[in-house]
């Protein structure tokens, strides 16, 4: 595992923890200004920095996590977070449960060259693994 890898791995885990703490300064001091949150729902919405904040206190709350598989992968001052696993949310009165896809775009600042999350896509995953064999097919290293 790299620097990187490690880093953004803990970045993410702390984050999550803030998140089921309902901790929105944690959150605060981790999301970029400019930072926007995409639910996969249909259709899709979206939640920029003041939102998501906001419904981290409210409405918008994490009841458990369990990350399984995780990948990173750096370009230049960003790096990409992907995982799968299980989230139990609660989205005002409606519960959203299950396997999801979570996928960061997290930034480093030219100055004080600390991470910053600038986005999030939170959706959730097909659970029909006859999709996910076939994808495998496709998948030229693995022949």
């Amino acid at each position: 595992m790299s620097d990187t890898d490690g880093e953004i791995h803990e970045l993410e885990h702390g984050l999550m923890r803030a998140w089921l703490a309902q901790d929105s300064g944690v959150m605060k001091k981790r999301i970029a200004r400019d930072f926007m949150c995409m639910i996969g729902t249909l259709p899709p919405e979206m939640l920029d920095r003041p939102s998501y904040l906001a419904a981290v206190e409210q409405g918008f709350v994490l009841r458990a996590f369990q990350i399984r598989e995780t990948f990173v992968r750096k370009y230049a001052r960003k790096a990409w977070f992907v995982a799968g696993g299980a989230l139990e949310i609660d989205l005002g009165r409606q519960q959203w449960r299950g396997e999801f896809l979570i996928t960061d775009l997290w930034q480093r600042g030219a100055i004080a060259r600390s991470w910053k999350l600038a986005e999030r896509c939170i959706a959730r995953i097909d659970p029909d693994d006859r999709l996910a064999n076939e994808v495998r097919r496709l998948q030229l290293w693995r022949k």
